[in-house]
C-alpha cells in the first residue's frame, strides 16, 4: 500500500460535488465487548454499557449527531429475526424495531456487513450477502450469490420512505460526509454521487486491485474525504495465511486522487475493525489487543504509519469501534450521580428515594429492566443483596428471580434459584427492587465469580429474561 511496498493503489480522480459538510470533534467511541454494547471516552477512563446485558449484539455503529445503533441476533435464531435499537446521545433508549432486510432468498443470508446511522438519527445503514437457487430446472441445482446493502427507516421514519438497494453497486457500506462510500467488487471503492441516500450512482474513487490476494470491507473516511482508513483482507491463495490490515489514506478532498504517504497501521496481529473521526483528526481500530484510538497518520511515508498521538488501549479484548460526538463524561456522571443526601434526626432517619432510570414500557408491553453495571458475586450474594431497577407499564406486583444453572455450581438437575425479590408498583413507573441471596445462593458466592446468570423479572403479567455475566 505505501510507496515502499510490493503494491500501488491505482486510483481515480473523481471531483464530487456538493456542499460542505460540517466537521464535528469526536467525544467518544463506541464498541462491543462481551456482545454488549458500551461507549467510552477516548482515553478509555470513563466506560458506560449501554446495551441491558441480554448480550448476542453484532454490530455498532454512531452517528454524527452522538446517537448510538447496534443489531442484535439471539443465540439460536435465524438472522430474519434480527432486531435494532438507538440510545440517543444521553444514552436513553430512542428507536427499535426488526433489523431484517425482508429478502425472499435467505439460505445464507448474512448482516449486518457494516453499520452506520445517518446524521437525522432516522435512517439505519448496513450491507448484507445471500446466496439462493438461481435455477431449479436441472440438477445439481445453480446457485447465485447477491449483494447490496439497505437504507432502513427507523421507527421515526425519514421522507422518502427507502428500503432495501438490491444491486450491488456498494457492499460494505459507510457514511462520509452524508454519502455513502463503499465497494462493488471488493477492490474499487465509490463514493454516492451527490442528490442524498435515495441516489443510487456512484463514482470511482481508488482501488486496492494492486494488493495480491485482497478484498476490501469497511472504507471509513472524513466528512471531508481527506483522510480514510480501509479494512484489507488479504487470504493468500492455497494457504492458511489470513491477514487483516488497516490502510491509512490521505486525499485532497472526498473522491480525489491519493496523495503521497499512504501506510499501513502497526497492529497487534490481525485488524478487524476501524473508524476515523469527522474531522479525520482520529483514528480507531480493533486487533488482538482490543480497541485502540490514536492520532491520525503524519503521512510523512513511514512504514507502519508515524501516528500524531500515541495509541490509547480502550478496552481489551473490544471490537467494532465506531467514532463520533457522544460526551460519554456527561453520560458517565449522569449515571453515576452521587447518592442522594441524608436527613438524620435524634428520633428518625430519612432517605431521599434515587429515582430509577429505567425506561417505562408501554402499557401490555414486557418489563424493562436495568441491572447495576459490574455486579458481583459477592454483592448479589453478600449479606446486604443488590438490587434491580424495573419498568413497568401496569400497576401490581413485580418479582425478580435470579437463577444458574444447576452444572454450574457442580450440582444436577436444572436450574437453582440463588436470589430473589418482589415489589408492589402503585402505578405504572420506575421501581427498584431489591434482591437477597437464598440460602443456597449465598453457598455458591465464590463459585458464581465470572459466571453466567439467568435474571427474570415479571410485572403486569408480562416477563422479561436477562443474561448477566457476574463479576
Amino acid at each position: 500500500m505505501s510507496r515502499r511496498s510490493l503494491v500501488v493503489l491505482v486510483l481515480f480522480a473523481a471531483v464530487l460535488g456538493g456542499p460542505a459538510v460540517a466537521q464535528a470533534a469526536p467525544g467518544g467511541v463506541a464498541y462491543l465487548k462481551d456482545r454488549e454494547v458500551w461507549v467510552a471516552n477516548l482515553d478509555g477512563s470513563k466506560k458506560v454499557r449501554l446495551s441491558g446485558g441480554e448480550g448476542d449484539w453484532n454490530a455498532v455503529g454512531q452517528s454524527a449527531s452522538g446517537a448510538i445503533v447496534a443489531t442484535r441476533n439471539e443465540a439460536g435464531r435465524t438472522f430474519q429475526s434480527s432486531q435494532f435499537k438507538i440510545w440517543n446521545a444521553a444514552g436513553s433508549e430512542k428507536d427499535a424495531g426488526p433489523a431484517s432486510p425482508g429478502l425472499n432468498y435467505t439460505e445464507s443470508l448474512t448482516f449486518p456487513l457494516g453499520l452506520e446511522l445517518d446524521t437525522t438519527n432516522g435512517l439505519v445503514v448496513y450491507g448484507y450477502s445471500y446466496r439462493y437457487v438461481s435455477n431449479y430446472s436441472t440438477l445439481p441445482w445453480t446457485y447465485a450469490f447477491e449483494q447490496g446493502y439497505a437504507l432502513m427507516p427507523s421507527a421515526t421514519r425519514v421522507t422518502p420512505a427507502l428500503g432495501v438497494v438490491t444491486e450491488s453497486a456498494v457492499r460494505w457500506p459507510t457514511i462520509a460526509g452524508e454519502r455513502i462510500i463503499g465497494t462493488s467488487d471488493g477492490h474499487i471503492v465509490s463514493v454516492q454521487d451527490a442528490g442524498g441516500y435515495g441516489t443510487q450512482t456512484y463514482t470511482p474513487w481508488f482501488t486496492t486491485s494492486g494488493i495480491a490476494d485482497s478484498s476490501v470491507h469497511g472504507s471509513h473516511a472524513s466528512d471531508d474525504g481527506k483522510v480514510a482508513a480501509v479494512e484489507v483482507d488479504i487470504d493468500a491463495a492455497g494457504t492458511d495465511n489470513d491477514t487483516g490490515k488497516i490502510a491509512m489514506l490521505p486525499f485532497p478532498a472526498l473522491g480525489e486522487a491519493l496523495q503521497p504517504g499512504d501506510c499501513f497501521l502497526a497492529t497487534d496481529g490481525r485488524a478487524s475493525g476501524a473508524d476515523v473521526s469527522a474531522d479525520g483528526a482520529i483514528v480507531a481500530w480493533a486487533d488482538l489487543g482490543g480497541v485502540k484510538v490514536a492520532g491520525k497518520p503524519d503521512f510523512s511515508g513511514a512504514e507502519p504509519c508515524a501516528l500524531t498521538g500515541a495509541p490509547t488501549v480502550i478496552e481489551a479484548g473490544a471490537s467494532e469501534p465506531a467514532l463520533g460526538p457522544i460526551d460519554v463524561d456527561a453520560l458517565y456522571a449522569a449515571r453515576n450521580a452521587p447518592p442522594p443526601a441524608t436527613n438524620t434526626t435524634p428520633t428518625e432517619t430519612t432517605t431521599t428515594p434515587t429515582t430509577p432510570t429505567v425506561a417505562v414500557p408501554a402499557p401490555g408491553k414486557a418489563p424493562t429492566a436495568l441491572v447495576p453495571q459490574g455486579l458481583t458475586a459477592a454483592t448479589l450474594l453478600g449479606t446486604q443483596g443488590s438490587s434491580i431497577q424495573v419498568g413497568t407499564g401496569k400497576a401490581g406486583k413485580i418479582t425478580v428471580t435470579v437463577k444458574v444453572k444447576a452444572s454450574t455450581v457442580g450440582r444436577r438437575g436444572a436450574q437453582i434459584v440463588i436470589a430473589t425479590g418482589s415489589a408492589r408498583a402503585a402505578k405504572a413507573g420506575g421501581f427498584t427492587v431489591k434482591l437477597k441471596p437464598t440460602k443456597l445462593g449465598k453457598k455458591f458466592k465464590k463459585k458464581l465469580r465470572g459466571k453466567k446468570v439467568t435474571v427474570i423479572i415479571s410485572a403486569g403479567g408480562k416477563t422479561t429474561t436477562k443474561t448477566v455475566t457476574l463479576k
